[in-house]
C-alpha cells in the first residue's frame, strides 16, 4: 500500500480503498493533506486572507472591533470542520491533550516518553 500524500491524496484514502470513488463522492478528508483542497477549507482560507489583508498594520493598528471581527470570521469559517472546539471562549484557549500522543512526541520537546509521563501529574496540577 503506497501513500498518496505527495500527489494530493491521503494515506487514509488508500487504507480504506476509497480512491476509486467518483468525483463528489469522496470524503472531504480524501482531498489533499488535511483536506487542504476541500472547497470549504479553501473558501475559508481565501476569506480569512482577504479580511487579514484589510487589517494593514502599516496603515494603522487594527482596532479592538476589527480584531474581534476577524476572530469571529475565523470562528465562523472553521465551524464546519472544528472538531477540537477552537475559538470557543468558554475554553479560554485551553484545549484537551491526548497524553499518550504527547508522550509519543516527547522527542519534539527534547524529552523522553518516560520524562513526559513523569511530568504529567505536575502539568495536571498546574492547570487546575
Amino acid at each position: 500500500m503506497s501513500s498518496r500524500l505527495g500527489d494530493g491524496g491521503s494515506a487514509s484514502a488508500d487504507a480504506r480503498g476509497s480512491t476509486d470513488a467518483a468525483p463528489g463522492e469522496r470524503e472531504w478528508t480524501d482531498e489533499g493533506l488535511l483536506g487542504a483542497s476541500d472547497p470549504a477549507v479553501t473558501a475559508a482560507l481565501d476569506s480569512a486572507l482577504v479580511a487579514l489583508a484589510a487589517l494593514d498594520p502599516a496603515r494603522r493598528p487594527a482596532t479592538v472591533g476589527e480584531r474581534r471581527g476577524f476572530a469571529d470570521l475565523v470562528a465562523t469559517q472553521i465551524a464546519p470542520r472544528n472538531l477540537a472546539g477552537l475559538a470557543d471562549p468558554r475554553r479560554r484557549n485551553l484545549y484537551p491533550v491526548d497524553l499518550e500522543a504527547l508522550a509519543d512526541a516527547a522527542c519534539l520537546l527534547g524529552m523522553t516518553a518516560g520524562e513526559v509521563r513523569a511530568a504529567i501529574p505536575r502539568l495536571v496540577r498546574a492547570s487546575l
